[in-house]
């Protein structure tokens, strides 16, 4: 399989066709200026050589929700679905709380976490409430959530009056807490059985947890939001 830029160019047209973006919201969402993607478009049209470099092509498939190697080559498939879908957030409107760190595997105190960046609110979500989560470690690639990453996530009670029960393949910040009054948040994806829900781990070799259907609580578990969209690469 072959590789040049206006092959690059081709394969991005078509996921921003099939996702329904435009290439200014797709360059925002990665983290680029507004004419990241127009610029791309520009060096295909021109016949110039050379790729964009790594971070710029990992973010354009974090946005894309595909992975650098279908970007590049055309091999393998182009849809990673399971992934939260990135979207362009203006820098500008109301501003989002960061409410902890998802780190699976990791215990941290309860008693609060240090302030970090404000994050910009999801307009399709502004009637809902929102919390911002950091993501550290390293999720399956499929999902498309990368350390240093953001997740925007809605309030679960709200959620639910206004979009339903949760259903499979949506993805959820789960809280579980111990004894020592240590908390560890991560993202787990949902998965709909019977009159349970499965929560299932994006990261091999952790148990998946049960919650009662309709319910946001199991034992020492809680689901404390619905992830709407990762925020690649955010720059405050």
């Amino acid at each position: 399989m072959s590789y040049g830029v206006r092959d690059l160019a081709d394969r991005i047209r078509q996921r921003l066709e099939e996702l329904s973006m435009s290439a200014r919201e797709a360059s925002i969402a990665a983290g680029g200026s507004p004419d990241m993607i127009r610029n791309i478009f520009r060096a295909a049209e021109a016949g110039r050589r050379g790729a964009p470099r790594v971070e710029t092509l990992e973010a354009l498939a974090s946005v894309l929700r595909t992975n650098v190697d279908w970007l590049l080559t055309g091999g393998g498939d182009p849809k990673m679905l399971d992934a939260p879908r990135p979207v362009a957030v203006p820098r500008g409107g109301l501003p989002v709380a960061l409410a902890g760190t998802v780190e699976p595997g990791v215990w941290r105190s309860s008693g609060g976490s240090a302030p970090g960046p404000t994050l910009p609110q999801i307009p399709s979500f502004a009637d809902l409430p929102q919390s911002g989560y950091e993501i550290r470690g390293h999720f399956e690639q499929r999902y498309l959530l990368r350390d240093g990453m953001f997740a925007i996530a809605l309030a679960l009670g709200p959620y639910r009056e206004k979009h339903g029960d949760l259903v499979s393949g949506d993805l959820v910040v789960l809280q579980r807490e111990r004894d020592d009054e240590e908390r560890e948040l991560t993202i787990r994806r949902v998965a709909v059985a019977g009159d349970a829900v499965k929560l299932e781990s994006l990261v091999s070799g952790h148990p998946e947890i049960t919650v009662p259907r309709g319910s946001d609580a199991s034992d020492n578990s809680r689901i404390v939001g619905v992830v709407a969209a990762a925020v690649a690469y955010f720059r405050s």
